[in-house]
């Protein structure tokens, strides 16, 4: 990372007092004097303008210092210990609740459950949960800090119709509390490789953000496959890179039962970075969902059942490339 130049600290310097203390996360004046107004704005009466920036100087998130991020038309309470929603996140989440609440080829009389994995601060099923009419979910975490939170975000956002759920969806034992049907899966996973995490992982994530959300190799998408397809009609993964795509849609296309009644997708973020692999099984409510969401990403496998039956419409497919 280049260093800041003098001048520019000196300029910020002269701009606002100690918006100078803003540039090591900033990088730039501009971003600077925006994240300024924020912390001007929406910063906690008790806290002083100058402890804030004296907080990022040292790589605080900005979200922890401020104690809350937007997340469509949620406002989502931020706290150390619990992974901090994105925006990369909160765009996918937003189209698909936003796409399916339109459709008319969805029955709103009928409700439909969404289970969503290592939820965190719970911004995604409870944007779901809240932008879906007639839905509920039950939503997944290890950490009790993040259930604890998740319950402060279902209560503040006035979102009811959902449980949540302290457990290791990773250990052997998956717990009768598992909702035995499942509509929507969902999961933003730890997909940060271990090799990864000290290089590219910036200070303010890497020094404060909880490595048990971040760092993780294939565990979690060996576990989709192993233990969660079977229990639901769709499912919507997070993702870091085309790894993690190619590994899904490796182990549904290797297995001759998988490969017949799932249809796999490819999302870009609007960075053009792959941001999601997603699925759609061949089932009354998975062939509505794959008719409804045809451009939400790329299809990369149809599933082999709807290739020979033509059981639904086909959505547009596209062909495998390099994204460019």
């Amino acid at each position: 990372m280049p260093r800041l130049s003098t001048s520019l600290i000196r300029k910020a310097s002269r701009t606002r007092p100690c918006l100078h203390l803003l540039l090591p996360e900033c990088r730039n004046l501009e971003q600077a004097k925006l994240e300024y107004n924020w912390l001007t704005e929406e910063l906690p009466p008790e806290k002083s303008i100058r402890w804030a920036c004296l907080q990022r100087y040292k790589h605080v998130p900005l979200q922890y210092i401020l104690r809350s991020q937007p997340f469509g038309p949620l406002d989502i309470i931020c706290r150390p210990g619990v992974l901090i929603p994105r925006w990369e996140t909160e765009e996918w989440v937003m189209e698909l609740a936003t796409t399916i609440n339109n459709s008319t080829l969805i029955n709103h009389a009928i409700p439909l459950h969404i289970c969503d994995t290592f939820t965190g601060t719970g911004c995604i099923a409870l944007a779901l949960s809240h932008g879906i009419p007639n839905s509920t979910f039950t939503a997944i975490d290890v950490s009790k800090k993040a259930i604890n939170l998740a319950k402060e975000n279902m209560l503040k956002n006035r979102v009811s119709k959902g449980r949540l759920i302290r457990r290791d969806i990773l250990s052997s034992n998956a717990g009768e509390e598992y909702p035995l049907h499942i509509d929507i899966l969902t999961g933003n996973p730890p997909y940060v490789r271990r090799c990864d995490f000290n290089r590219d992982v910036k200070p303010s994530v890497r020094l404060f953000e909880p490595k048990l959300a971040l760092v993780g190799e294939l565990e979690c998408y060996q576990d989709l496959v192993d233990h969660w397809l079977s229990k639901t009609d769709s499912f919507f993964y997070e993702i870091g890179d085309t790894d993690q795509f190619d590994y899904v849609e490796r182990r549904i296309k290797d297995d001759f039962k998988l490969r017949q009644i799932w249809s796999i997708g490819l999302k870009y973020d609007s960075n053009g970075k792959p941001r999601v692999v997603y699925g759609f099984k061949n089932t009354s409510k998975g062939g509505i969902l794959l008719q409804i969401l045809p451009s939400f990403g790329t299809i990369m496998h149809l599933a082999t059942a709807l290739n020979k039956q033509e059981a639904y419409s086909k959505p547009k497919i596209k062909y495998k490339c390099n994204y460019i």
